[in-house]
């Protein structure tokens, strides 16, 4: 709703009819439907998650980016916040917010394994800090975080599901 507030305010001082009132209870009606749609858990996240907290030797931040209460609220609904040591959302994912990750942790970019399904901001910015990256594409990427060509590098691995990743560990 703040962001058809805010393109409805701008567009008003650029000379655009703002938003009706029966526009902006659709734009509030299509957000509320949105929050209660139910979670759909990957296949083998869940048990790649408990694999991983149960042998105890590494800690599991969920570092995403977005509204925290938003956020928050989705972790709760996919029964998966337990498994997760810390939960970190953050405004933007870029190198300097990883960064300013690794500090909290008190750990290195050496000893940071970043998993993930976008690769411009999930992937990219941690190997450009010396960390290491598991990429698992998604059958749907927002337009805005694709990247072009493909990405090589020393400190990233390619899986295909979160089954296969589970063979890693």
């Amino acid at each position: 709703m703040e962001t058809a507030i805010g393109f409805s305010n701008r567009g008003e001082q650029e000379g655009i009819e703002p938003l009706k009132p029966a526009e902006m209870m659709e734009v509030i009606r299509i957000g509320t439907s949105l929050i209660n749609v139910p979670m759909e858990v990957l296949p083998g996240v869940k048990k790649l998650l408990e694999k991983l907290h149960a042998n105890g030797r590494h800690m599991l931040v969920e570092a995403t980016k977005g509204d925290l209460l938003d956020q928050n609220r989705k972790l709760k609904r996919s029964g998966l916040a337990e498994h997760f040591n810390l939960v970190e959302v953050m405004y933007d994912k870029n190198e300097e917010t990883y960064q300013a990750l690794l500090k909290k942790l008190g750990c290195s970019p050496q000893e940071f394994l970043m998993i993930g399904n976008s690769m411009k901001s999930d992937i990219l910015p941690v190997l450009n800090i010396g960390g290491y990256a598991i990429y698992i594409p998604f059958h749907s990427t927002w337009e805005h975080e694709k990247v072009e060509g493909e990405v090589n590098h020393p400190n990233l691995r390619h899986c295909s599901s979160c089954e296969e990743l589970a063979g890693l560990f």
